[in-house]
Order: C-alpha cells, then sequence, then structure tokens
C-alpha cells in the first residue's frame, strides 16, 4: 500500500513533468496529458482504498449462485503491472 501512496503522491508531484512526457512521446494534447495524469492518480488512489476495504478483512466470500463461492484472500504476488493501450 505505501508504494502506491508514493506512486499517486509522485504522480501529483510531477503531474506537469510528466504531461509534457505525455505529448512529447505520443503527440498527445498537452492539456489531454494533464487530464490523462490526473486519471491515473485518481484511479491509483480508487484501486488502493478498494484494496483496503477489500483485503483488509480476510477471507471476504460472496456466494455467487449455486454452489459457486468467491473468496478473497490477501496473498502478496509481489510487484505486478497492468499495461494499457492509449
Amino acid at each position: 500500500a505505501e508504494a502506491l501512496r508514493g506512486f499517486a503522491a509522485a504522480l501529483a508531484r510531477d503531474a506537469e513533468r510528466l504531461a509534457e512526457g505525455l505529448t512529447a512521446e505520443s503527440g498527445k494534447v498537452l492539456s489531454q496529458a494533464k487530464a490523462e495524469v490526473r486519471a491515473t492518480r485518481a484511479r491509483v488512489k480508487a484501486q488502493l482504498q478498494t484494496a483496503e476495504q477489500v483485503l483488509g478483512r480476510a477471507p471476504v466470500e460472496h456466494r455467487v449462485g449455486g454452489n459457486a463461492i468467491e473468496r478473497v484472500v490477501q496473498e502478496p504476488l509481489g510487484v505486478v503491472a497492468a499495461i494499457s493501450s492509449w
């Protein structure tokens, strides 16, 4: 969680530089690049909040129909990244 908090803080601190980099690398309009950096920070913060709610209690189970049970448990995997196209 601390790593994600640090990432969110870095996005806020370096927003202008990151947006300029996005513009230089992709040709994106600067205002759109700034919005993308803000949106990324918002998504990171939302994921952090969700993770703290779900993984703060262990385990979390939901019956999802029939005999199926959805179970969420904390099993650290290490560093994980999501790469998506813009």
